[in-house]
């Protein structure tokens, strides 16, 4: 009975501090963080493997507006790691301005290391930011590709 509370204890606390570790990664400067309500959905080039799910995030910054940092993140780590390559295309629906950007990373094992586009002149306003994602491995998959509305100030 006393091994089975030790080692439920043990997993407490590392799970606690694994948690309490992660919560301070990200984008210090940020005032708020606003995410799309989409999970773009697509095959690892690994295909055993979980599947891509890209999502569309806005840090916005109060000293700074209408400028925000745009990342795009796999929502799931991959066993075998793949190169991401995702490409934004950004339209501020209230004035019309428009842009695009690339980019790359690594998504690995235990590890989703987004891509982030900062301070993009968008303007304030709802932005809908077009997401297509090619990813890298040993099988050629089909791109990734979804929309989402973020709004800007």
């Amino acid at each position: 009975m006393k091994v089975r509370t030790i080692i439920g204890v043990a997993v407490a606390v590392f799970g606690v501090s694994t948690g309490a570790l992660s919560m301070g990664m990200g984008t210090a400067a940020a005032d708020t963080v606003d995410r799309a309500d989409v999970i773009c959905w697509g095959l690892s080039p690994n295909i055993v493997d979980l599947p891509y799910a890209g999502r569309i995030a806005a840090y916005q910054r109060d000293a700074t507006p209408g400028l925000p940092t745009i990342e795009i993140t796999s929502a799931q780590p991959s066993i075998w790691g793949y190169q991401t390559n995702p490409t934004i295309r950004w339209t501020n629906l209230a004035t019309g301005a428009s842009g695009a950007a690339s980019g790359s990373n690594r998504v690995g094992f235990g590890s989703t290391n987004p891509v982030f586009f900062p301070d993009l002149p968008t303007g304030a306003g709802p932005l809908r930011v077009d997401l297509t994602t090619v990813n890298v491995g040993p099988v050629p998959v089909p791109a990734v590709n979804c929309s989402g509305v973020i709004d800007i100030r």
